[in-house]
């Protein structure tokens, strides 16, 4: 039977190990020193005898109950606070004591109770050398066994205490409460003492509180009351009946709470991948939204166009039809008649038509290029105010440092850009300039915006009538006959209605196609964020796939451990 159990015990240690190094190996990728330490310490652990770890406030008497427990003066014992360093008592047939480390000792002694367990010695938890407290912590997570040993007189430190929230709840150990020195207080005293310290750690969650009051003069005095057979007893039991199970749990709570510590950073990465991407869904909403309303106002300022064009049209249909009045061409029969031609006069109604449309093109565009600019410095603000947003919560906490966290510096040039071009209305320049006087260029955003239309709008306008115009002129060229006069009027006016329709299709599109540049370079310039936040996802996915992977291993390996031990 103990065979068996020895033989599951080897395999489930090799599977620890597989889940410690896949933890090992994904610390290394994720450049997190702070955790690759514990798992480092964690795999040495493994195979190493249960550790035994000692904690307790200074002059509490840690060394001497070391020393009493091994029967011998191994730990220093001073007036002052004389551990300053991690000291590790461990078997050896020969004596030693050498420093592994810059915060830790080993020392090596022939002792029996040191071939199950090695002994640490860790600084006060109320000392104030500096990093007393950061070695006691590095050493817990490795622990088999704590023992928490308090002055018997004075069970109450807070920072006792403290570390005592921080091993049961973060990492998970079996623990051991000790009241030491105990020759220094009355029966009564004692008595009262012990009640008080279960009450406190049953308030702080712990179930099953064991306890023993130990002294260490009365143990090198060779008093039975010292309290260290029963201590000892309690150490041997726990070693033989259960020292598989008490390695095994150890480095499951230490790889447990490794993993929970990844999980935390890991979930926090997962809302942030989350934030970006509604901002950018936002960003991106904003530029659709403002280029959906751009095209509204452009529509609406064609159809304004139209009924402008529709107005002028109107009047030049009736001064056609006057102009090839029968009265007209009597009045031209007349010989020695001076009055103005007829094709000298619808030459003039050319004209007129031509000025009066251009006359009213000029307000409607003035007011058309107001509504647009509105539009896109509005969406402008949107995107600037979500921009401000992201820089004002940004934080710099990259749990994955191999990361280069731009992040920062891309909003603020990205912010910069579009700043520049509210300050400016240099998003005019996404336009042609070109199809429109320089004249304008010396004037403000809206004359600008109001030429490229007025320029856009007098090319359709003359590319759509032109060919009606060209063709009265060739009509009168070749000379009227009086008696078709009715159908080439009628003719003529179909054509109008026909060029209205027209008319207004082709400047909707002309503009439509050049306001859409403005939101094409607006949007250009997120690309760079664009592309950060993309291939962010894809590395930080990636980690978050490979942790979700080892998290499910391990559970697995948990369960079947908890169920064999």
């Amino acid at each position: 039977m103990n065979k068996l159990i020895d033989e599951n015990f080897q395999n489930y240690k090799l599977k620890l190990k597989k889940v410690n190094s896949d933890l090992l190996d994904y610390c290394n990728k994720i450049d997190n020193n702070e955790i690759l330490e514990i798992i480092k310490n964690v795999n040495k652990h493994i195979d190493e005898p249960n550790l035994l770890v000692i904690v307790g406030e200074v002059k509490a008497g840690k060394s001497s109950f070391i020393n009493a427990l091994l029967g011998e003066n191994v730990c220093k014992v001073d007036a002052a606070p004389c551990t300053e360093k991690v000291e590790q008592v461990v078997f050896s047939e020969k004596k030693f004591k050498k420093e592994i480390s810059e915060n830790v000792i080993q020392i090596g002694m022939n002792s029996n109770i040191l071939k199950e367990i090695s002994i640490v010695d860790t600084p006060g938890t109320n000392t104030i050398i500096e990093n007393h407290q950061d070695i006691t912590k590095k050493f817990i997570p490795n622990s088999d066994l704590i023992f928490f040993v308090f002055s018997a007189k004075n069970p109450y430190t807070q920072t006792a205490w403290d570390l005592l929230e921080y091993v049961k709840d973060e990492w998970k150990k079996k623990l051991v409460f000790v009241l030491q020195q105990a020759d220094l207080t009355s029966k009564e005293e004692l008595e009262i003492n012990k009640k008080n310290l279960i009450k406190h750690a049953k308030d702080r969650g712990i179930k099953d509180v064991i306890l023993f009051t130990s002294s260490a003069k009365y143990e090198f005095e060779n008093n039975k009351n010292s309290g260290f057979e029963e201590i000892r007893n309690y150490i041997k039991k726990i070693i033989d009946e259960n020292n598989y199970r008490i390695k095994l749990e150890s480095v499951l709570s230490s790889l447990e709470e490794i993993i929970i510590k990844l999980e935390k950073n890991i979930e926090s990465y997962r809302n942030e991948l989350q934030y970006y991407d509604d901002k950018i869904k936002k960003i991106k909403n904003s530029l659709e939204n403002g280029e959906r309303q751009a095209k509204y106002e452009i529509n609406s300022l064609s159809k304004k166009l139209v009924l402008s064009y529709d107005k002028e049209a109107n009047t030049f249909k009736t001064n056609i039809a006057k102009a090839l009045s029968a009265t007209k061409f009597l009045k031209m029969a007349i010989p020695f008649n001076k009055g103005t031609s007829i094709k000298e006069e619808i030459g003039e109604l050319q004209e007129e038509f031509k000025k009066k449309v251009e006359e009213n093109f000029k307000v409607d565009a003035r007011e058309g290029a107001e509504y647009l600019i509105e539009n896109i410095r509005r969406s402008l603000e949107e995107m600037l105010e979500d921009l401000k947003n992201i820089e004002k919560n940004y934080k710099n906490e990259s749990f994955y440092k191999n990361i280069p966290d731009n992040r920062l510096e891309i909003i603020k040039e990205v912010r910069k850009n579009l700043e520049d071009l509210m300050i400016n209305n240099s998003f005019i320049n996404s336009i042609e300039k070109d199809v429109i006087s320089p004249g304008y260029l010396k004037e403000g955003a809206v004359a600008i915006v109001s030429g490229i239309i007025l320029a856009s709008t007098n090319i359709t306008f003359l590319d759509i009538t032109g060919g009606i115009l060209t063709s009265a002129g060739l009509l009168l060229s070749g000379g009227i006959l009086f008696f078709k006069r009715g159908k080439i009027i009628k003719q003529f006016e179909n054509e109008i209605d026909k060029t209205k329709r027209l008319f207004e299709d082709e400047i909707n599109s002309r503009l439509n196609v050049k306001f859409k540049t403005i939101y094409v370079d607006i949007e250009r310039g997120f690309r760079e964020l664009y592309n950060y936040v993309e291939e962010n996802r894809r590395i930080k996915e990636s980690f978050i796939k490979d942790f979700d992977k080892i998290k499910d291993n391990f559970i697995k390996l948990q369960t079947e451990i908890k169920s064999k031990f």
